[in-house]
C-alpha cells in the first residue's frame, strides 16, 4: 500500500487488477482515447490487459518504470492510475502520467492521488523531481498538476501527437521535493 485515505488508495499494479484493469479502459476508452492512445489500446482485451501488467511488473522490477491503481477506497473498482515514466535516475527525475474515470473526474481524487505519488517518489525512490505534461484544453488535468503542487515551467513545442493529428505544444509542469 502506497497511499490510503477516506476516499481512496493506491497500490502497485498487480497481476490481481486484470479484470478491474480491463473493466476500467474499456468503459473509459472515449474519454482517454486522445491522450492515452497506446495504453489503450493495450488494455483493449483481458488478455491485453494481462500482457500490459506483466510487462508493466517487469519494468518495475527493472526500475525503469511504475504504475499505480488508484482504488475506490470501499469497493474493488479501479478508478484510476498513476504512472511514473520516463525515469533518470542520474538527474533524480521522472514523469507523472494518470488518468481517471470519467464518473470520479472534478472530485479531486486525482489532485489528492498525484500528491501522494510525488511523496512516495521522493521518500521510497529518491526521485526529486518530477514532470506532468498536459495539454492547454486539458483543464482537468491543468488543474491535477497545479491543485498537487506543480508550477507550470515551460511550453514544449510539438510534444505530442494524438491519434490521426498533428503534434501538440505541450505544458510542462514541474514538482520539487527541495532536497
Amino acid at each position: 500500500m502506497v497511499y490510503n485515505s477516506n476516499t481512496i488508495s493506491i497500490v502497485p499494479l498487480a497481476t490481481t487488477d486484470s479484470l478491474q484493469l480491463n473493466k476500467f479502459f474499456v468503459s473509459n476508452s472515449e474519454w482517454f482515447f486522445e491522450y492515452l492512445p497506446k495504453t489503450l489500446a493495450d488494455n483493449s482485451t483481458l488478455d491485453g490487459t494481462r500482457a500490459y501488467i506483466k510487462k508493466k511488473m517487469t519494468a518495475a522490477e527493472n526500475n525503469k518504470e511504475f504504475v499505480f491503481t488508484i482504488k475506490d477506497r470501499y469497493s474493488i473498482y479501479t478508478i484510476g492510475l498513476v504512472i511514473i515514466k520516463n525515469i533518470n535516475w542520474d538527474k533524480k527525475q521522472g514523469e507523472l502520467a494518470y488518468c481517471i474515470d470519467r464518473q470520479n473526474s472534478g472530485k479531486g481524487l486525482m489532485s489528492e492521488a498525484i500528491k501522494a505519488i510525488s511523496n512516495h517518489t521522493a521518500e521510497n525512490l529518491g526521485l526529486r523531481t518530477l514532470h506532468i505534461l498536459a495539454h492547454k484544453s486539458n483543464r482537468a488535468s491543468v488543474k491535477v498538476a497545479l491543485n498537487a503542487g506543480f508550477e507550470w515551467k515551460a511550453t514544449l513545442p510539438k510534444a505530442f501527437a494524438p491519434p490521426n493529428k498533428p503534434a501538440l505544444d505541450m505544458e510542462l509542469y514541474v514538482w520539487s521535493c527541495g532536497v
